[in-house]
């Protein structure tokens, strides 16, 4: 994992990672985790992750070198599906002088709400790359570290038929 992560940041400027939020994967977190300095002497510049954009700030204000950091963000942010190793892959980061960037929002804040579906997740995964091109450098390299399910769309035409697929599909976009 961590000989593909440096060469695929060495020949692009954004590696999408999707992950499982599940136990399982931890492992796979574990190794981001050790790869994230070399990463880093390799060009990495920030790592995007699926927490809410409104806790920025607050995530960036945090003393990283606390050896209580992680029970202090667990405390302040709150992200249903992360694992320890998200929180770790966080905490790395910012150890090693990696930027991190937020980029969910509230579902309460996605159009469609509370009937979540196809076009809810297509509504959703608009604003998580919306949040993600907010002041963006493409000169930047980046490594995006979220759910599988924002990584490979499913159109919504697979849930209702081609032609009303179609018709929620540009409604949404």
């Amino acid at each position: 994992i961590s000989d593909a992560l440096a060469r695929l940041v060495k020949e692009n400027n954004v590696v999408l990672v999707g992950e499982r939020h599940s136990e399982e994967l931890e492992p796979i977190r574990q190794e981001i985790i050790s790869s994230l300095a070399v990463l880093k002497e390799r060009g990495l510049t920030t790592v995007v992750l699926e927490a809410n954009i409104k806790d920025q700030e607050l995530m960036d204000g945090l003393d990283y070198t606390d050896p209580n950091i992680k029970e202090l963000l667990k405390s302040n942010i709150k992200v249903k599906a992360w694992i320890d190793g998200n929180w770790d892959i966080l905490i790395e980061a910012k150890k090693v002088g990696l930027k991190v960037q937020f980029i969910d929002t509230s579902y309460k804040e996605v159009p469609g709400y509370p009937t979540l579906g196809p076009q809810f997740d297509n509504a959703r995964d608009k604003i998580l790359f919306s949040n993600f091109q907010q002041g963006r450098n493409e000169e930047l390299k980046t490594l995006i570290f979220i759910g599988s399910a924002h990584v490979s769309k499913k159109p919504i035409q697979e849930y209702y038929g081609m032609k009303k697929g179609k018709e929620l599909y540009e409604e949404v976009t």
